[in-house]
């Protein structure tokens, strides 16, 4: 069987894993670059039509692996440090709670964007990039996601 989404199976079980590492790294807030591939996006008529297909989509999605984790990597000229967090499923799921008047407008490239919220205070924004045809999801709150482990390296030289 086929799990979309999923990078790593052990004893049976799938999990999503993910990275992000950029200079300037905001380590109080995470970016899922590409959560899945999308093209239906491009079919997407106006930001009435996005609330459904996210619904319906992201939720199949994530039905795939059990878990996500992420392996991130900031630091400033001497030292790196590694966090390896978890990002919940049930918070990626808040998608399934917005409506069309939560949607920009479909921009040129064909694609739009939304606040999502949980337990009445932001919790990421979901991004449908329509020029690339995947899901980004971007200003994910790191208190959402819990840290598993951590480490720190100097850098060589």
């Amino acid at each position: 069987m086929v799990h979309r989404g999923a990078d790593l199976e052990v004893d049976a079980r799938f999990f999503s894993l993910k990275t992000e590492a950029a200079k300037g790294l905001n380590p109080k807030s995470i970016t899922i670059s590409k959560l899945m591939e999308a093209r239906w996006i491009r079919d997407l008529n106006g930001p009435e039509d996005a609330p459904e297909q996210v619904k319906e989509r992201i939720l199949s999605h994530l039905q795939e692996y059990e878990r996500i984790f992420m392996l991130r990597s900031y630091g400033n000229e001497e030292r790196v440090r590694y966090d390896l967090r978890e990002i919940p499923k049930d918070v990626l799921a808040a998608v399934a709670n917005l409506e069309a008047k939560d949607f920009g407008k479909i921009t040129k490239a064909g694609g739009t964007s939304a606040e999502v919220r949980l337990n009445g205070r932001k919790a990421f924004r979901l991004v449908l990039d329509g020029s690339v045809e995947k899901i980004t999801i971007s200003g994910l709150d790191t208190e959402l996601c819990p840290l598993h482990a951590w480490w720190e390296l100097g850098r060589p030289g």
